[in-house]
C-alpha cells in the first residue's frame, strides 16, 4: 500500500523512481542552502554550530512546508559489513520508529556505477499511524557525510501523496523540495527566498515567475481534533501534531484574516456549526487549521478566546 501510494506520487511528479537528485529530476522544485560556512572548527573537529544553525534552517522549513508528510522512504545497501538488521536498528534507535511497515528489495545489475550487483533496499513507514523524532533525524542526515551515520546521506524522503509532495534533506549542503504545482511552493519560495542555493537561483526564479505571495492556500487544509489541544494561554494554541507541537497565534490569525477579508482585525477565523462537528477554522498560513469538536462543546473555547480579545465570523470563505 506504501509502495503503491509513493509511485503514484512519483509518477504525478514524472519520476520512474524516487532517487537523488529529485531537484533536477523534476521541473517544479526549490533547492536550499542548508549549511553556511566551514563544517569544521580547528580544522578537524565538527563545528557544533555549523550543525545547529544547518538543523535551524532545515527544520524551519519543513515546519513552514505546505503539508504534512505521510510517508517517509529510506533507502538503503546492505551488504556484508552493514546488514539490513543492523542498519534498521540503528534507523530505529535514532527516529524513534519501530521497523518499517514495508520493504521491498530489488537486485541492482553491474553497471559503470557498480563492480558487481548490488541489494537496493527500499523501506516505507507510514507517518500517520508512527511519529518520528524529525529533528533528530535531520541532524544525523546533516552530520552523515562530516563524520555520521553514512548510510542517511542522500537517502531519505519525506512524502505528502495527496498534494504530491517531496521532502529532501540530503545532507548538511542542501535541502529539495518539490512539487506537482508550483503553488504549492510557492510561499516557501518567498519566504526563504535568501536560503535558495545561488547555483540555481536563475532556474528556481524562472520556475516562479509571475508567481505572487500567496498568503493562504485554500486547497487545502490543517485538521485537527480538541483532542489534539495541549494549551491556550493569551497568545494562542498549541496543539500536538505529527511535526510536533504546533503553534496556532491569534493575533496572526486575526492579521490575516482582516488582511484578506477586511474587518475589525479582531476575527481569528471563521465558525461553521452547520454539521454534525462544529469546527473553528483558524486563519493560520499557509493552510487554514480547522479543530473538530463534539456537538456544544465549541461555545467553551468561543467564549474563551472571545475573554481575550478574538473572536470568530459565521461568513463562510473557506
Amino acid at each position: 500500500m506504501l509502495k503503491e501510494k509513493v509511485t503514484v506520487t512519483a509518477n504525478r511528479l514524472g519520476l520512474n523512481k524516487i532517487e537523488p537528485p529529485i531537484f533536477y529530476n523534476f521541473t517544479i522544485g526549490i533547492r536550499f542552502e542548508i549549511g553556511v560556512g566551514s563544517p569544521y572548527c580547528f580544522f578537524t573537529m565538527l563545528s557544533k554550530e555549523y550543525v545547529r544553525a544547518a538543523l535551524q534552517r532545515a527544520y524551519t522549513v519543513y515546519q513552514n512546508a505546505p503539508s504534512i508528510f505521510d510517508t517517509l522512504l529510506w533507502v538503503i545497501y546492505p551488504d556484508r559489513e552493514k546488514s539490513e538488521k543492523k542498519l534498521l536498528k540503528n534507523f530505529c534507535r535514532i527516529t524513534g520508529l519501530p521497523l518499517p511497515q514495508e520493504r521491498h528489495s530489488v537486485t541492482l545489475p553491474q553497471d559503470d556505477s557498480r563492480d558487481e550487483p548490488e541489494e537496493e533496499v527500499r523501506c516505507y513507514w507510514d507517518l500517520q499511524t508512527h511519529t518520528a523524532k524529525i529533528e533528530k533525524l535531520f541532524e544525523e542526515i546533516i552530520k552523515s557525510d562530516i563524520g555520521g551515520f553514512c548510510e542517511f546521506t542522500s537517502s531519505i524522503f519525506l512524502l505528502n501523496t495527496n498534494l504530491n509532495v517531496i521532502f529532501h534533506l540530503y545532507d548538511d549542503r542542501g535541502l529539495d523540495i518539490v512539487a506537482e504545482s508550483r503553488n504549492t511552493l510557492t510561499q516557501l519560495y518567498f519566504k526563504f527566498g535568501d536560503w535558495i542555493l545561488e547555483y540555481d537561483r536563475e532556474r528556481i526564479d524562472i520556475t516562479f515567475e509571475g508567481c505572487q505571495p500567496q498568503l493562504i492556500d485554500f486547497s487545502d487544509y490543517i485538521n485537527i481534533t480538541d483532542s489534539s489541544i495541549v494549551a491556550i494561554t493569551e497568545k494562542g494554541i498549541s496543539y500536538k501534531s505529527l511535526k510536533g507541537t504546533t503553534f496556532i497565534s491569534f493575533s496572526k490569525c486575526a492579521a490575516n484574516y482582516q488582511t484578506l477579508h477586511g474587518g475589525n482585525g479582531k476575527y481569528a477565523g471563521e465558525i461553521d456549526k452547520t454539521s454534525s462537528n462544529h469546527s473553528l477554522a483558524f486563519y493560520t498560513a499557509p493552510l487554514t487549521t480547522h479543530i473538530l469538536f463534539m456537538k456544544n462543546e465549541i461555545d467553551e473555547m468561543v467564549n474563551m478566546i472571545a475573554q481575550l480579545g478574538y473572536s470568530f465570523s459565521e461568513e463562510k470563505y473557506i
